[in-house]
């Protein structure tokens, strides 16, 4: 399995990573996705809204007058359904047998939420629809209407009543509820059907009728609107809406129908409605605890109300919301059961409702107000699609408000709108549905409606009015039957009727409308595809919706419209710039056949949403067929000759063209003697070997449309070849085998394949895929395919064609040495292509060949690298240049510069040790080749040597011959140029000595003397060495100038080991004077940075010299040879043990130094550590690949703690940096002076007890005597015991200080006998040593022998060191 690099890619950005966002992902952006409008170019009515939980679907229903939403411009009901990120997943309208559904009136889903429940009308009669919830189609249609002794047809009034009951609580079956009205009279019926398994038992259960009482006016109306199970009690349910013009809530009971009670929102005094109360319940909502919230209107007082009321009848609160003059809708209601808040939806003109959004008084706006649970006004939304002079309504039904998630959604129908980003006003004010997904809190950058606060103001409060619930509301508990029929049973009144005859078709152009919230939406022209086609190209351009696409990030989504990915059928171009505008179609499923909606969509990196729509209308499609039956049986003889010519043929469609061609069927012999021939479309057949005989053969003639691969009709044909079989493992005992082999496959994918014999190449040429299956087997023995391959056909030749492959991931092939990725040819019929099917045969049907590392730069990873490592050359030297003007005029010194160049030469070569790196790691070094003075990735002299390289690691490396030479030439002309700036400084010394200038021209003449010239030296060591042994090694010297470059490559490798050698002595024998700024001043190169105060410090220069030599020469050792493993281990032991040195003597001034160099000499430790994963000891390569990722972060952090030293470098400044220095060598020389006085302080306790514990019991007596004589002897007090110690002691060497920091006595003190502190200035060569101390052992001359610069060996007592102690100190001047 191959790992992904992408990340790997990415860090050479130095983990600069661009954050994008996308429609899916980016919660601003997918909150663009609504509004939703769908709909065609005549009207559209919403009447229902319904949510599916269970899939978070938004259902809508209404009917359509547009022929281009439905099939013609009649009245359609329709209901589609919308995800919650704005995909439109299925839409239908609906017929049965020739009657088209009229209208959609309401949607319910059933009790379990397995089924959509609709109700409508269709030939004038209430219908019931029960579809399927994934896709809208009808798994039920139900029709109601009276029995045949009814012989008047009513007309019926039908609102959202319909619930279906999957279990009822009591027998368990399942039973439809509907109710609607009837008749002039406006007659309420309720029916229950019994409705076992979608119609398996359908009969109506019972059937009840309200009339209006004998004394109620004639235009008095019933309407049942909704219909809705009790929460509390499974056994009862709810009719909602208005009896007798009076707002009404109805509980029954679900078993008989029984009335519980009825609740009348109007005053009990009132005998007739007024404008009080309310005249129609529009909507309503269930809490958890059976409670109902609802609300409504009063049609002729123009006001609205809202209340709530307990399962039992019983209303807790009623207020009414009034304005003058001007009617208040309620359109919905929701109830959030966390928050304990009811939000209404209503919609009015009513000025003062609204905001500065819209003060029109002619326009209806929608407005959200939240309710708590006492009935008081919370907080308040205003609404519009209205902008400026253009002004939209909102046209809203009833109950059409819900909530899912925290979004509040809801349906109505506009004849445009006017947001943020579109704007759109329909043809002849017609209008179109929308769908509201609104989040109630929303940031400014969510912004796209045109929305507003509702500032709640005593006159907005004044509105809503808190009435006395028992003065607004009349409870009944029963309707008296009357003898006018009131309330009826009836029986038999009804028939219910389920039609098989019934469908759902999907709706017509979804798109019409662009999405509101879109900064950029477009549609584009339907595309026409045959199924079963090979791909078709549409480029964007043409459609001039280039400029859409592109503001899209790279994380688009292509899909269809409901939002599944659409890459199976058609997919953008990624490849190259040329084909990110191409879409590709391409299918074989047939059930795509009819038109496909898609969306390209995507966020640009402000959140901004873009949309194109785009329509592929898929036909469907046909394979050719022969005008005429064809032969498909043949009985033949040895030796006959037939020729057959296929019969003409035709394609039914005629949008392609046919060909033919014979092939062989599987697990059966195809006849070797069988030829087609194209030209003629004839077949011949002519058996000649005695092979054939008795035998029944088997191949397929196959006509196919010729841009497909599927459309096809395959013709089986037989052949009886009459005889005796004959054994063909004994006839073809002797035949000739042909091998087949791929002598050559390079690292660019390009190879060769050959025949040892010849074979019909011809055929090979036009039929390569029905003869063979290329394709890898990996080293985990996993069989990959290839990514595409082109052959290349030889003029004349019938043994050898040329191909180039190319793969999936090219740069994972080949990266390990015991284990193979195979490139393998197997053929699949050899008889197909052996000239002499009698005396021929194939040695193996299969031909593989190693595929070794591959640097295919057609792939795009390794075409990002090639192109960032080439834009990374000018990257670095940009730079080094930069770093060193920087570094000159600030005068900080070159120490970091030296320092990134130094290391960049180390890891520069890293890529030619004997291991496989990914391929496109190779480029990464690459720019670090600079180091080298190999500044351009082509050579301009020697081309000759393009091709040359010292081996296969340095071909990998693409590091030829002639960029060693460029090396070499720029050292060359580097060394000129110094050269020429000596002659040149060196002059104007001499006639600029009495200038102003001549002290800075003397002060740079010395720079040559000798430090320009070492570290010209320095920076070219590595490659001289290098370029020495490969000549050396190399061998040949057949020519003039080989010879003499033999020469100097012997001279220069001399030079190589004794100049370093020469350096170190040199420093080393000059040590004393380095601490004085004349004598360190010719050295500086050699020293640059270190502290001067120890030899060991010193030495620092030969790990310098010592491990580019060990490297140089490590590096030129064969890869057969060996000792190559020695590479890997001297360099890795080489980098541990100058850390180990680092961290012992810390040979820099100051701690920031060392830590700096330390932290390089890391980096580039943990290079060394990660090339051993790309040897076969690790063969797993995903951790190769991460082993990759770890190799750039190491780089980058190299090449990042440069730029950062630099920076502090600059930042602190001259002056400072030499405090810093001063500062850091006082605190070294104060640490150094504590431990040794601890140290020696320590010893002497030690020996003093093993004296004492020496002595013998009889001494005991003279020790009285012993400290007279020695009180006597040394006036210093000083024990012979101390005296003793100190002849041991050995040699500490002093601390030398450079520049500004010099030795400096203080005044004279007396000490314990009157003697001076003798801390001084000494010119004494004892300046060798850290201290020069004077004191009782100093009068011994045996002790002043013991050498020039050394202090006495014998220890002093506690007293004197603590007189040490206080003597003297040093000053930093």
């Amino acid at each position: 399995m191959r790992i992904p690099t992408t990340v790997a890619l990415m860090l050479l950005h130095f983990g600069l990573l661009t954050q994008t966002a996308n429609a899916l992902t980016s919660a601003i952006c997918n909150y663009k996705m609504f509004p939703v409008f769908a709909g065609g170019s005549k009207d559209e009515f919403v009447n229902a809204v319904e949510i599916d939980r269970s899939q978070k679907y938004i259902l809508v229903g209404g009917k359509t007058q547009s022929s281009n939403f439905a099939p013609a411009e009649n009245d359609h009901g329709y209901v589609y359904a919308l995800d919650m990120n704005g995909n439109w997943m299925w839409g239908n309208f609906f017929y049965n047998v020739s009657y088209a559904v009229a209208d959609v009136n309401g949607i319910h889903m059933s009790s379990q939420n397995t089924y959509v429940n609709v109700i409508g009308q269709a030939n004038s009669k209430p219908i019931v629809m029960t579809l399927s919830k994934t896709d809208g189609q009808i798994k039920q249609f139900l029709t109601l209407e009276p029995v045949a002794a009814q012989q008047s047809v009513p007309t019926y009034y039908m609102y959202s009543s319909v619930y279906f009951d999957e279990k009822d609580s009591l027998d368990s079956n399942s039973y439809m509820y509907v109710a609607f009205g009837m008749g002039t009279n406006y007659d309420m019926h309720i029916v229950r059907i019994l409705n076992k398994n979608l119609g398996e038992t359908l009969q109506i259960d019972w059937h009840i009728r309200f009339t209006r009482p004998s004394n109620a006016i004639t235009t008095s109306m019933n309407i049942p609107r909704y219909l809705l199970q009790d929460k509390n009690d499974a056994g009862y349910f709810y009719i909602t809406g208005m009896y007798n013009n009076i707002g009404s809530v109805t509980k029954f009971q679900k078993r008989d129908a029984s009335l519980i009670y009825r609740v009348f929102f109007k005053k009990s005094t009132d005998p007739e409605p007024t404008t009080n109360g309310l005249t129609d319940i529009t909507a309503q909502v269930m809490t958890s605890n059976g409670q109902m919230i609802g609300c409504g209107k009063h049609s002729t007082g123009l006001q609205a109300g809202f209340f709530r009321m307990e399962s039992d009848g019983k209303v807790k609160y009623f207020s009414s919301i009034t304005t003058v003059g001007v009617q208040i809708l309620c359109n919905g209601i929701t109830y959030d059961e966390s928050l304990g808040v009811a939000t209404l939806l209503l919609s009015s003109m009513a000025v003062g409702l609204k905001t500065s959004l819209n003060t029109d008084s002619a326009t209806l706006d929608a407005f959200l107000y939240q309710i708590n649970d006492a009935g008081s006004l919370s907080k308040a939304k205003h609404i519009t699609f209205s902008k400026g002079s253009e002004k939209i309504s909102t046209v809203l039904e009833t109950n059409l408000l819900h909530k899912l998630d925290d979004y509040y959604i809801w349906a109505g129908t506009t004849i445009g709108f006017y947001t943020d980003y579109q704007s759109s006003k329909f043809t002849n004010s017609k209008t179109n549905s929308f769908v509201m997904r609104y989040l109630y809190d929303t940031t400014t950058t969510q912004r796209c409606i045109k929305d507003q606060d509702v500032t709640l103001t005593s006159t907005i409060k004044g509105y809503f009015k808190e009435q006395t619930p028992t003065d607004w509301t009349t409870f009944v508990s029963q309707q008296t039957v009357t003898s006018n029929g009131v309330l009826n049973k009836l029986s038999k009144w009804l028939a219910v009727y389920k039609s098989p005859y019934s469908g759902a078709f999907e709706l017509l152009d979804t798109q019409y409308v662009p999405r509101p919230c879109a900064s950029s939406t477009v549609n584009i022209t339907q595309m026409d595809y045959f199924y079963g086609q090979r791909q078709k190209q549409y480029d964007l351009i043409k459609s001039g919706v280039q400029n859409v696409l592109s503001k899209m990030t790279p994380e688009q989504e292509f899909v269809f419209q409901n939002g599944t990915a659409a890459k199976l059928f058609a997919w953008l171009g990624t490849n190259t710039i040329a084909n990110k505008t191409i879409v590709y179609v391409q299918t074989n499923d047939e059930a795509l056949v009819g038109t496909q909606r898609l969306v390209i969509r995507g966020c640009d990196s402000l959140n901004n949403l873009h949309e194109i729509n785009y329509y592929i209308n898929v036909s469907s499609n046909s394979a050719p067929e022969f005008d005429t039956d064809i032969q498909t049986q043949w009985n033949l003889n040895l030796n006959d000759n037939i020729t057959y010519k296929l019969p003409p043929f035709s394609d039914p469609e005629g949008n392609d063209v046919g060909e033919v061609y014979i092939n062989a069927m599987e697990n059966q012999d195809f006849p070797k003697f069988v030829k087609y021939i194209n030209s003629s479309q004839t077949i011949i057949m002519n058996p000649t070997s005695r092979l054939f005989n008795g035998r029944t053969y088997y191949f397929s003639v196959v006509l196919k449309e010729k841009n497909s691969d599927f459309m096809m009709n395959t013709y089986y044909m037989t052949i009886k070849m009459s005889g005796d079989p004959i054994d063909e493992a004994n006839e073809m005992e002797n035949a000739t085998k042909i091998q087949m082999t791929i002598p050559y496959l390079n690292y660019h994918s390009e190879g060769v394949f050959k025949f040892s014999h010849p074979v019909d190449m011809k055929f090979v040429q036009n039929n390569f895929a029905k003869v063979f299956k290329v394709y890898i087997n990996n080293t985990e023995k996993k069989r990959e395919e290839l990514r595409s391959i082109e052959y290349t056909w030889i003029p004349g030749s019938n043994t050898t064609f040329n191909f180039t492959a190319r793969f999936q991931e090219p740069y994972m092939y080949g990266l390990l040495n015991k284990r193979n990725d195979l490139l393998i040819f197997e053929c699949l019929n050899q008889s197909l292509i052996i000239l002499n099917a009698s005396g021929e045969i194939l040695a193996s049907s299969i031909a593989s060949k190693r595929i070794d590392m591959q640097f295919d730069f057609r792939d795009e990873k390794m075409q990002f690298m090639r192109n960032t490592s080439i834009a990374l050359y000018y990257v670095m030297i940009a730079i080094v240049v930069v770093q060193f003007f920087i570094l000159f005029f600030k005068n900080v010194g070159f120490l970091p510069l030296w320092t990134l160049i130094e290391y960049m030469q180390l890891i520069a070569f890293m890529p030619l040790y004997n291991f496989k790196l990914i391929p496109y790691l190779y480029d990464l070094f690459k720019p670090f080749l600079i180091s080298h003075l190999i500044l351009f990735d082509n050579s301009i002299l020697y081309q000759e040597m393009n091709d040359d390289y010292f081996n296969i690691n340095y071909e990998y490396y693409w590091l030829p011959i002639s960029k060693l030479i460029q090396s070499l030439m720029n050292i060359c002309i580097l060394a000129l140029v110094v050269g020429i700036a000596n002659v040149i400084i060196y002059v104007l010394s001499l006639s600029m000595k009495e200038s102003k200038w001549g002290q800075f021209i003397q002060s740079r003449l010395g720079q040559f003397k000798f430090n320009a010239y070492l570290r010209l030296y320095m920076l070219a060591y590595f490659d001289l060495t290098f370029f020495s042994i490969m000549k050396i090694i190399e061998g040949n010297n057949q020519t003039p100038m080989r010879q003499v470059a033999l020469f100097f490559s012997y001279a220069f490798f001399v030079v190589s080991i004794v100049a370093p050698v020469f350096f170190l002595a040199l420093l080393l024998t000059r040590f004393r004077i380095l601490s004085e700024t004349a004598g360190k001043a010719k050295f500086n190169s050699l020293i640059l940075k270190i502290d001067k105060a120890s030899r060991w410090r010193i030495i620092h220069v030969g790990f310098f010299f010592g491990r580019r030599l060990l490297t140089a020469m490590l590096l030129t050792l064969p890869i057969d040879n060996q000792y190559i493993f020695l590479q890997y281990i001297f360099i890795l032991v080489s980098s541990h043990a100058y850390i180990l040195y680092m961290v012992a003597t810390k040979p820099y001034q100051t701690p920031l130094m060392n830590g700096y160099i330390l932290a390089n000499e890391t980096f580039y430790s943990a290079l060394i550590i990660l090339i051993f994963i790309f040897s076969d000891a690790t063969p797993q390569l995903h951790i190769k690949v991460v082993a990759g990722i770890a190799l750039i972060v190491s780089i980058f952090l190299l090449v990042l703690a440069n730029l950062i030293f630099i920076g502090y470098t600059v930042w602190r400044g001259k002056e400072k940096l030499k405090e810093d220095i001063k500062k850091a060598k006082q605190d070294r020389i104060e640490q150094e002076e504590k431990e040794r006085q601890e140290e020696e302080e320590r010893k002497a306790k030690k020996k003093k007890e093993e004296e004492e514990f020496s002595k013998l019991p009889d001494e005991t007596n003279n020790v009285s005597q012993s400290q007279d004589i020695n009180n006597t002897t040394h006036q210093g007090n000083t024990t012979i015991s101390e005296l003793n110690l100190n002849k041991k002691k050995g040699k500490v060497q002093k601390k030398k200080v450079e520049d500004a920091v010099e030795e400096i006595s203080q005044p004279t003190t007396k000490g314990p006998l009157g003697k001076k502190s003798n801390y001084t200035n000494s010119k004494d060569p004892s300046s060798d040593e850290k201290f020069n101390r004077t004191g009782s052992a100093e009068s011994d001359p045996k002790k002043k022998a013991k050498g020039k610069g050394q202090s006495s060996d014998d220890k002093v007592s506690r007293d004197s060191a603590s007189q040490d102690s206080e003597r003297g100190r040093r000053i930093i001047q």
